[in-house]
């Protein structure tokens, strides 16, 4: 009886699999595995954004491994707004004043709106020149 005639085919590993040595028989088809080798893992590169945070919306940064072009992903946080205080405008006797408010200097997005204060009213007193215009 003739003995076993092996072949051997080596299987690399990949990012996600084990290589490996597989011994088949070329005589009767017997084959078994060893030389077991660990994966190799992913590779990842440094990132790129596919998707820009915003003040109100998380973005998107894709990484590719560069062995078998994988890719994954990680949220960005929303970087929030940069606020700038609108000043206060006091009213007069003529003019409606403004209460303080907030907007944001990256979207514009008014994050606290001023509201319309009154005009003040002086009411005229004997030999007064000023007046608030009501009767």
């Amino acid at each position: 009886a003739l003995g076993h005639n092996y072949n051997n085919v080596v299987t690399a590993p990949t990012c996600t699999a084990q290589g490996y040595t597989t011994h088949t028989c070329s005589r009767c088809s017997d084959s078994y595995k060893d030389t077991y080798v660990n994966a190799t893992g992913h590779s990842w590169n440094n990132g790129v954004i596919t998707t820009e945070a915003t003040c109100t919306t998380a973005g998107i940064k894709t990484f590719t491994c560069s062995a078998c072009k994988t890719t994954r992903t990680e949220t960005l946080a929303a970087k929030g707004h940069t606020e700038v205080i609108d000043k206060a405008v006091a009213p007069t006797c003529t003019e409606t004043g403004l209460t303080e408010g907030k907007q944001c200097t990256v979207c514009n997005v008014i994050t606290v709106p001023q509201t319309e204060v009154a005009m003040l009213h002086a009411f005229a007193k004997a030999g007064d020149t000023h007046s608030s215009g009501t009767n």
